[in-house]
């Protein structure tokens, strides 16, 4: 900007006219090109200041807790799906689906060991036995263990959500999710109508030990429901 005024101002012959000029161009004209410069950096750094901080906002951070263990107050890490703090077995939704499916899901377990051998115990299609108590009998079942789909499901349902949004979508490191296997019955059951589960059992025979009850997995992310005037809405508020 200097260099260009310079060259303008050699090019005037007249001296006053230069004089009057120079004054108007550098001393006048230079220090505000100046101020505007350095008020733009300013604005650029607060730009990126803000767009990294709100990147930031959107890290998703992931854990799994035994469900007893879950603070229901906490600010920070929430369940996937709240209703997992309700009852993790519910045995009154799984009586239902006894007699109203050929293949009812009667658990969700958590795997704890290394994703080859959960693709071990899923490519087998093993039958594992087990019992279910009620409290009037003893039933013997068998049944399988497939891939659940709840917690990946999540995860695929926040990416919409992103994307709607316009907002960067880093993959989340949530290995848990694809820890969990439901176990489908695969023996017929007959329970009478008024006869209540009170315990399911299932024996995974050599993977027994990696066998884990009431794990549910957590993130920073809750769901809030908002009522609006004309529609309800839900949030998801991380």
């Amino acid at each position: 900007m200097k260099d260009i005024i310079n060259d303008r101002l050699q090019g005037i012959s007249s001296l006053n006219d230069r004089k009057l000029l120079k004054y108007v161009l550098r001393d006048v004209y230079e220090n505000l090109a100046e101020y505007n410069l350095a008020m733009y950096d300013k604005l650029e750094n607060r730009l990126y200041g803000e767009v990294e901080s709100q990147m930031d906002d959107y890290a998703l951070y992931t854990a799994a807790e035994y469900a007893d263990n879950v603070d229901p107050v906490s600010d920070f890490l929430h369940p996937m799906l709240e209703e997992d703090t309700d009852e993790v077995l519910n045995l009154a939704e799984i009586s239902e689906n006894l007699k109203s499916q050929t293949q009812p899901v009667v658990a969700s377990i958590f795997l704890k060991c290394s994703n080859s051998e959960i693709m071990r115990i899923l490519d087998t299609n093993e039958i594992f036995k087990g019992q279910i108590k009620t409290d009037s009998n003893s039933h013997d079942i068998t049944a399988k263990a497939v891939r659940s789909r709840r917690y990946v499901d999540q995860l695929d349902k926040l990416y919409k959500v992103f994307q709607r949004n316009h907002v960067a979508w880093a993959t989340v490191n949530c290995p848990y999710a694809y820890k969990f296997v439901d176990i489908v019955l695969t023996s017929p059951i007959s329970l009478d109508e008024d006869e209540i589960i009170n315990e399911i059992t299932i024996n995974l025979g050599q993977y027994e030990q990696h066998k884990q009850f009431n794990v549910v997995p957590l993130w920073n992310i809750k769901m809030v429901e908002v009522e609006e005037r004309s529609y309800p809405c839900q949030l998801l508020i991380g």
